[in-house]
């Protein structure tokens, strides 16, 4: 199921519910793989989501502030899991006085199963540029609406065969990442350093940011460092007040925080990242961490698993992509965080695995530079293949 849709109060009917009040004005879902979702369901996943939403304070509104004034309010973002292996991306606003009340909310966004998920990027990827999208990326789908008093309310409604869509390519976002990190970068090392530890623990990570868009940006380039699929599952949230999701310990969420994070030790996992975006190589490290997490079955209830990603994908690197001094710096962060990282558990078919290792042994892999590329290789070749 992939289910996007508008959540307020209007007079207008919607697609569940025709009675005047709180109800899904408009609700369209994207058919994947040619099958579509019995309305029964799709309505119980719907009020699922309802049930689910974060709570949510509209921003104070003049009510002769100019349109670009209201265009600009903050909104409130959030990754939630519904039920095991359904999740809700939603952004959460408000259309300000409409039909006598005030700070009424304009809740959009998307359910999605965890099933879907290789389907939902795919097709993304065909349609957008951006080849392995997560979902945070959907901010930037150039349909999110924004009415503003009754008769915009009444009139918003999502077009059909319209789905979400992140409004950049992989270039773009590579662009973005990097101004991200480069910000202030021993605070940038600071955040990739404390997802770590949060990743290795199952914690949750809060990050101290100054407006929601940076927040957005770091758990873009953060959730891009693990596999797709657990970047998928991934809970986060922008409402400062909402710091701790349904405690599960292993599993890691984000959230933005009203403080600073502990000073840590930089990690070696940590600087790994640093010397990929520093070399300008992470647009390609991105597209082999995607293909990888899509060929190979990493646990997304192992924090261990996801962090290996990273520095398995640097082992397929073509060494001419990098100068001497940065790739003789990354065969050793490599091998050392390859020898404490889990393995995946498995190829997810037998064409998959031939691609990957047919890249894996051209004779200019990274792999090749390492002193414990063969039990690297060795590893890998060992993996059950699930098809």
């Amino acid at each position: 199921m992939f289910a996007a849709f508008i959540y307020t109060e209007c007079i207008s009917a919607g697609p569940f519910k025709r009675e005047s009040g709180f109800k899904f004005k408009s609700v369209e879902e994207v058919e994947l793989n040619g099958s579509e979702t019995p309305r029964p369901l799709l309505e119980q996943r719907m009020n699922m989501a309802s049930a689910a939403f974060l709570p949510y304070k509209a921003p104070a509104i003049d009510s002769f502030m100019k349109p670009e004034e209201f265009l600009a309010l903050d909104k409130q973002w959030s990754v939630q899991e519904l039920a095991p292996g359904n999740y809700m991306f939603a952004r959460l606003f408000t259309s300000g006085v409409s039909n006598g009340r005030p700070d009424n909310p304009f809740h959009q966004g998307f359910v999605y199963d965890f099933a879907d998920v290789p389907a939902i990027v795919q097709s993304t990827g065909e349609m957008s540029g951006l080849s392995y999208a997560r979902p945070v990326d959907f901010h930037t789908w150039a349909d999110w609406q924004n009415p503003r008093g009754d008769a915009e309310l009444e009139a918003a409604a999502l077009e059909p065969h319209n789905p979400p869509m992140p409004s950049h390519d992989s270039a773009a976002w590579a662009r973005r990442a990097e101004r991200t990190f480069e910000t202030d970068t021993d605070d940038s090392m600071q955040i990739l350093s404390g997802f770590e530890t949060a990743l290795r623990s199952g914690s949750n990570l809060g990050i101290d940011s100054t407006t929601v868009e940076e927040f957005l940006d770091w758990v873009s380039l953060l959730t891009h460092l693990i596999p797709v699929k657990t970047a998928w599952t991934t809970q986060f949230t922008s409402i400062e007040a909402a710091k701790h999701f349904q405690k599960n310990p292993a599993k890691t969420s984000i959230y933005r925080s009203d403080s600073y994070l502990t000073r840590v030790e930089e990690s070696a996992w940590a600087k790994l990242v640093a010397l990929v975006i520093e070399a300008g190589i992470n647009s390609e490290i991105e597209e082999l961490i995607g293909e990888l997490s899509m060929a190979l079955a990493f646990d997304p209830n192992s924090g261990s698993q996801s962090l290996a990603v990273l520095p398995l994908a640097c082992c397929f690197l073509d060494q001419n992509l990098m100068d001497q001094s940065d790739l003789a710096s990354m065969v050793g962060m490599i091998a050392g965080l390859l020898q404490q990282l889990e393995a995946p558990t498995h190829w997810q078919s037998a064409q998959q695995s031939e691609a990957c290792f047919a890249k894996l042994e051209q004779a200019s892999a990274v792999i090749r530079l390492l002193p414990n590329g063969d039990q690297i290789y060795s590893k890998l070749s060992g993996l059950p293949v699930l098809s």
